[in-house]
């Protein structure tokens, strides 16, 4: 099967990149390298062992194929679904008013326990 072949391709409508149907198999083939590989370079946790030239390799396809983690896959894999709760009195309830929070330092304190969901 060819790169991108699986799903039909949307493009983006900011960047006019291809996203649906772009897999980490597809960036690993058009980089000629393991899924193995590609997975730890995009990842950053690729050994030493790496070259620079690989890592370049590696980056460019998933740039040239427009390819993106899919969430729900990572969320699967590692068992972590980045999501946060929180109870308000009830669902009207405004979080943002103007000069008010609910929990004013929620962003900080998820920031020091280091809780980064965009990354």
């Amino acid at each position: 099967m060819g790169l991108c072949k699986r799903l039909p391709a949307t493009v983006c409508h900011t960047t006019g990149a291809s996203h649906v149907g772009v897999t980490l198999q597809d960036v690993a083939a058009q980089a000629k390298v393991s899924v193995g590989t590609a997975s730890r370079v995009l990842n950053g946790r690729c050994s030493p062992y790496v070259s620079a030239a690989t890592k370049k390799a590696v980056f460019e396809a998933a740039a040239r194929l427009g390819y993106r983690p899919n969430r729900i896959a990572r969320a699967l894999v590692t068992g972590r679904r980045n999501m946060i709760g929180l109870a308000v009195p009830y669902v009207g309830y405004p979080l943002r008013l103007p000069g008010y929070e609910v929990c004013p330092g929620a962003p900080a304190s998820l920031w020091f326990r280091a809780y980064h969901p965009g990354r």
